[in-house]
């Protein structure tokens, strides 16, 4: 089986797409009910990975770039970089750019794709592929790796922290939430489920 990975997307997109792995797995297994057989990631890829994200510096961007490519045939569906800087947009990370832009097209989600990230996925990019759900993630540099260089904390984090922050009950999290008073805050929940049933 051949790649889909998840791209950089410079000032313009690439045909091309990306990989992606999980840690410490040279080869993968899915475990989220059923296993895609995948096969070593392509090296080729994760450099590819490096010099977007070296070019997006250049530019003034952030030192992030993803890949998107078809597991299929190898073919590069997206190439993406982080748009952080360049848009003022805090959500445009690389991974988040790659899967918009994939969107746009039509597609819906990363099935039968992987995708190349040139450091392991923050939790908000970990959260949007769980949800878009490639068969496969490889990055380039771990988390600690990165944290040896780059910081890219905020206010309520820092990104060797983040990841405990989800596991914290909501009062102890360090983005201050509290519940809003309704009268049935459940309705459109319930009524989503009635017209659409186990879609």
């Amino acid at each position: 089986m051949r790649y889909c990975v998840i791209g950089v997307l410079l000032s313009s997109v690439c045909p091309r797409d990306d990989l992606r792995s999980r840690p410490d797995s040279s080869s993968a297994e899915r475990h989220v009910g059923h296993r895609v057989e995948v096969t070593t990631p392509d090296p080729a890829l994760s450099a590819r990975t490096i010099e977007l994200a070296l070019d997006n510096v250049a530019q003034g961007g952030k030192p992030f770039a993803c890949i998107v490519v078809s597991a299929e045939d190898g073919d590069v569906l997206v190439e993406a970089t982080n748009q952080v800087a360049q848009s003022g947009d805090k959500s445009a990370h690389a991974e988040i750019v790659a899967i918009r832009e994939l969107a746009s097209r039509g597609r819906e989600d990363l099935s039968g794709c992987i995708a190349y990230v040139t450091a392991y996925p923050c939790p908000m990019c970990l959260g949007a592929l769980y949800y878009a759900e490639p068969d496969l993630v490889v990055y380039a540099a771990s988390r600690e790796e990165e944290g040896e260089h780059y910081e890219d904390g905020g206010r309520y984090m820092r990104l060797l922290t983040f990841y405990d922050e989800y596991a914290k009950p909501v009062e102890e999290r360090s983005l201050p939430a509290v519940r809003g008073e309704v009268d049935d805050p459940t309705v459109p929940f319930r009524t989503w489920t009635a017209e659409h049933g186990d879609e």
